[in-house]
């Protein structure tokens, strides 16, 4: 009866135990019940990493859907990271303390990214939040070197300090669907007027704690709204302290804000374009009489060489498939 009792416990045991394996340099855990595993980190340091859709292990094929908590936290060695698109959710501290990571592609399929995820990327100065990304969760992305930041429409809460401290961030684009902005989302630790554009295309304005641009001077910073929300945005607490608001934000420009970033602006000798969804796009910069300075045909990532123009303002132009979409930028 003992020895029964044993082998029955060993059995349970087995059961009881996680699945893991390592392909690749990859480590992995299968999901119970599933054939689906979650990346739990790496058996040695890795500089580029790129995590595929599926593995194989022992003759069953797994479907790669989550990073788990601190999979990759503290890994100083990596600097660029590919997350495939079955992949659905990156956990706590999944890529924290991640200091020289340069280059980080989501994919499509993201819904949620968990609290401090990428917290302390210093070296990260862009990313292309999906389409398909409803939640950011607290100091998801604090201390980073962004320089312009496109919250898609899909994106439905902004945790608190979820983009704090990034101080050479100097446009943020916020989606139509957002509810709820934290505190401290867009704040810096000391008084900051790097940023000088916020376009924002929920219809009414969200009721928000004032530290949510803590220490941002916004009377340096314009606001672009939808024409249709303009009067309500000219007396909301927090909002009516930007430096002008406009409507000029149309539902064309709702719909294509989240598929290209321009940055920085004002620009000096560069300007750095990145586009996402948008096909066959081409870039026009126009000053202000209206004549064409020069033109560009868009790839995904673009660095346009802004040196031979004189100081002022003009207009950039992108058309594409999609659409049409302008902005207008400052050469110091």
């Amino acid at each position: 009866m003992k020895k029964l009792l044993l082998f029955v416990t060993l059995i349970s045991f087995s059961f009881i135990q996680a699945q893991t394996f390592t392909i690749d340099n990859i480590n992995y855990e299968v999901i119970p019940s599933t054939t689906n595993v979650k990346v739990t980190g790496l058996a040695s340091p890795v500089t580029d990493m790129v995590i595929p859709e599926t593995v194989n292990n022992s003759s069953i094929d797994y479907t790669v859907t989550m990073i788990d908590d601190n999979a990759f936290e503290d890994k100083i060695d990596l600097s660029s990271a590919v997350i495939p698109n079955s992949v659905t959710s990156i956990g706590a501290n999944a890529f924290k303390g991640c200091l020289f990571m340069t280059s980080l592609d989501i994919g499509d399929s993201v819904t949620s990214i968990g609290n401090d995820a990428f917290q302390s990327c210093a070296s990260l100065t862009t990313i292309d939040l999906p389409n398909s990304l409803k939640t950011i969760g607290d100091r998801a992305f604090e201390y980073n070197g962004l320089l312009s930041l496109a919250i898609p429409n899909s994106v439905e809460t902004i945790g608190s300090y979820a983009f704090y401290g990034s101080d050479v961030l100097a446009s943020i684009s916020i989606g139509n669907s957002v509810t709820s902005i934290d505190v401290f989302a867009f704040g810096v630790q000391a008084l900051n007027s790097t940023l000088t554009s916020v376009s924002c295309a929920i219809p009414s304005p969200l009721t928000i704690n004032a530290n949510v641009f803590s220490n941002r001077n916004l009377s340096a910073c314009n606001l672009i709204v939808l024409s249709s929300s303009l009067s309500a945005y000219q007396t909301a607490d927090v909002w009516k302290d930007f430096n002008t608001i406009n409507g000029t934000l149309s539902v064309e420009n709702v719909l294509l804000q989240n598929e290209i970033s321009f940055y920085p602006n004002p620009i000096q000798n560069e300007l750095f374009i990145d586009v996402k969804g948008l096909n066959n796009a081409k870039l026009e910069v126009i000053n202000v009489q209206g004549k064409q300075q020069f033109n560009h045909v868009l790839r995904k990532i673009n660095t346009i060489n802004t040196s031979n123009l004189s100081t002022g303002i003009y207009f950039i132009k992108v058309t594409s498939d999609e659409g049409t979409i302008s902005k207008k930028i400052i050469k110091n």
